[in-house]
């Protein structure tokens, strides 16, 4: 099945391809989501998807971890991180991909398995609303702690109109009300 992009707007700028969608977010990765990320937190914080190499690809591809941070405190630790960057207003939510018009497989999908089966996953999740090259909201949290509030029902469900795509957004302050821990990054 030939899967075909509608296109849309991201941060007041046309993006026709999936091609050019994941350029425009690697670059806001580096030179936008990293630098804010690193003030905050410290460490280092490696991408790992779209890199050449079979283990980051599998890590990208089949346990949705997007980058790895090394945090300063720990030199011991690293934490997988899945990330997800969207342009213009914040919504102060984390969003994930609950299913797709193609049938692939979510983003949703294969994390609530890893952690039903106990393989791989995301152990944190960052969430960044960016607009004209600016962070306008980025939080952080336990990807376990949006997956409980998802499975608890404290989540909304949303379909985007021009592709049929359905999300669940977990707000921000649903997380906090809760008692989780999650926190925020915006410089």
């Amino acid at each position: 099945m030939k899967y075909t992009q509608k296109s849309q707007y991201q941060g007041g700028v046309l993006v026709s391809s999936f091609t050019e969608r994941f350029a425009k977010s690697k670059k806001c990765f580096f030179d936008v989501v990293k630098p804010c990320f690193l003030q905050t937190f410290g460490g280092e914080l490696l991408q790992t998807e779209n890199i050449e190499h079979e283990i980051t690809q599998a890590l990208d591809l089949r346990a949705c971890i997007d980058a790895l941070w090394c945090p300063a405190y720990d030199s011991n630790a690293v934490y997988s991180v899945a990330m997800r960057i969207q342009y213009g207003h914040c919504y102060k939510t984390f969003t994930i991909r609950e299913s797709t018009t193609t049938g692939v497989a979510t983003e949703y999908e294969k994390t609530s398995n890893a952690i039903k089966s106990g393989t791989m996953f995301p152990c944190l999740t960052i969430q960044a609303y960016v607009d004209n090259e600016q962070i306008v909201g980025a939080a952080l949290a336990f990807t376990k702690t949006i997956y409980e509030c998802i499975e608890k029902g404290l989540c909304t469900r949303r379909m985007n109109n021009y592709d049929g795509n359905s999300f669940i957004a977990v707000h921000w302050e649903t997380i906090q009300n809760n008692g989780y821990e999650i926190a925020f990054f915006n410089h």
